[in-house]
């Protein structure tokens, strides 16, 4: 199984990295420099048509988006453990918190990320960053909600749905968007606990912790 990936923490290949990580599977990870142009190659082109990362390959399969890369693996590997069976009462509130993730939190998340983390000094950027942050505080509202009294989003168990849903948080924070949010800043501390979580995000480690005797990433 491969993964093609980019070179930063805040990118999507994050997520299906998490999940294998998550399951104990192993992968090989093919770096992309999409910021160089490496996605722009015809070689690439060919597997991922977008140019985008990630791409999984998987014996004869070849997904691109994040998404779908999860729902797939967490599909074929996962069931029980990190993705509802089919028939369980439980499949329908996870499969909500799966889509919920890329429809409605991605846009205003990675307009947080990338207007006071990755270019702070643009023309315009905290203005961006604002509108950004009023437009995420409605879905923040709606999670708060949903994980009050909740350790993750599916009741008790850990799904593949926090793995959607806590990727965007981490882009939140990166961009000051939890700061109003202390339901939401606990639930990405609990995630970040997490081991797998570690291995993934370690580049920025402490940012989740609060203080420095607490291994976490960011």
């Amino acid at each position: 199984m491969k993964i093609y990936c980019g070179y930063k923490s805040f990118t999507r290949d994050c997520r299906p990295r998490w999940l294998l990580e998550e399951l104990g599977m192993a992968y090989e990870m093919v770096q992309v420099d999409i910021f160089a142009g490496e996605g722009d190659k015809p070689a690439y082109l060919a597997k991922n048509p977008l140019g985008k990362v990630p791409f999984l390959e998987d014996d004869d399969a070849g997904i691109f988006e994040s998404g779908a890369i999860v729902a797939y693996l967490a599909d074929k590997y996962g069931i029980p453990r990190i993705a509802p069976e089919l028939t369980s009462s439980r499949r329908a509130e996870y499969l909500q918190w799966m889509f919920f993730a890329p429809a409605t939190l991605d846009s205003p998340a990675t307009r947080l990320v990338a207007n006071r983390y990755l270019f702070p000094s643009k023309e315009g950027a905290e203005e961006q960053a604002q509108k950004a942050q009023k437009e995420f505080a409605g879905p923040a509202k709606v999670l708060e909600r949903a994980l009050a009294g909740r350790t993750f989003l599916v009741g008790e168990e850990f799904s593949a749905a926090d793995i959607m849903v806590g990727s965007a948080l981490v882009w939140a924070d990166k961009g000051q968007g939890l700061k109003d949010y202390p339901a939401l800043k606990a639930y990405l501390e609990r995630l970040a606990a997490r081991p797998a979580f570690q291995k993934v995000y370690a580049p920025t480690e402490r940012e989740y912790t609060g203080h420095e005797g607490r291994a976490a990433a960011g």
